[in-house]
């Protein structure tokens, strides 16, 4: 009778067995750390047509910086390649975008940058999948250990930790790769503790503003078009610097 009553119920209990170990092997996502702020290296490869070229063909484009998340809509991205932009620093306040290189300085309005623009994007993409987590949203696992956030045109990878490591966005169409992650602390999610900060500095930069001809700008600004912006913005009174070169 005890090894009948064995035979029936050895197997509930061993399959009771193997689910709770199942479940006790889940674990749970990590706590994505993006709401506040954070620098790290990225490298940022995206299709685009060169400025000049009549086929229309794309072709990769590559540039890399470090970036760093001030707030909400608060940015700063300084190229360290490729060679034709290296120094350069992009500011990002509210969605209106400052861009320095020296002597040269060009701000673009909320309302003129192109959508398409690569660093738009990037900057837009941290912020929307903040927003997102902030809402309820969570990663799911992925592949060797890592976890994934997906939403319409955006992928995006993040460690055990919860620090992202990649991303891929469908428009403009992009990779991201990140590296030396670094939360910042007491950074306000508003960015209204960094805004003064950013604005005396491009106030700085735009008082050095000088008239430089267009034959010395030429290699600078067809580099500088392909990271800011896909079209040429509308040249404010303000700004002395020639318009940059379209791209598609």
């Amino acid at each position: 009778m005890k090894h009948s009553l064995l035979k029936i119920f050895a197997p509930v209990f061993l399959a009771a067995g193997i689910s709770a170990c199942g479940i006790a092997d889940i674990s749970m996502p990590p706590e994505p750390k993006l709401s506040g702020g954070f620098s790290c290296e990225c490298t940022v490869s995206t299709m685009i047509v060169p400025p000049g070229d009549e086929s229309a063909e794309e072709t990769e484009f590559t540039f890399s910086g470090k970036l760093s998340r001030l707030g909400t809509g608060f940015y700063e991205l300084e190229l360290a390649s490729p060679d034709t932009v290296s120094g350069m620093k992009i500011s990002s306040r509210d969605g209106d975008i400052s861009s320095s290189l020296g002597e040269l300085s060009l701000d673009i309005a909320a309302e003129n940058v192109p959508h398409k623009s690569p660093v738009y994007a990037l900057f837009k993409s941290f912020d929307n999948m903040a927003s997102a987590f902030e809402n309820g949203g969570a990663l799911v696992s992925g592949e060797n250990g890592s976890w994934v956030y997906q939403s319409d045109g955006l992928s995006a990878v993040f460690d055990g930790e919860g620090i992202i490591t990649s991303m891929a966005i469908a428009s403009p169409k992009m990779t991201a790769e990140f590296t030396n992650f670094t939360l910042s602390e007491n950074i306000s999610e508003t960015g209204s503790e960094s805004e003064s900060e950013i604005s005396s500095e491009a106030s700085a930069e735009t008082s050095a503003v000088t008239t430089i001809s267009e034959t010395d700008l030429t290699v600078t600004t067809t580099s500088a078009s392909a990271v800011i912006t896909e079209t040429a913005p509308p040249q404010s009174s303000e700004t002395t610097a020639p318009t940059t070169t379209t791209m598609e």
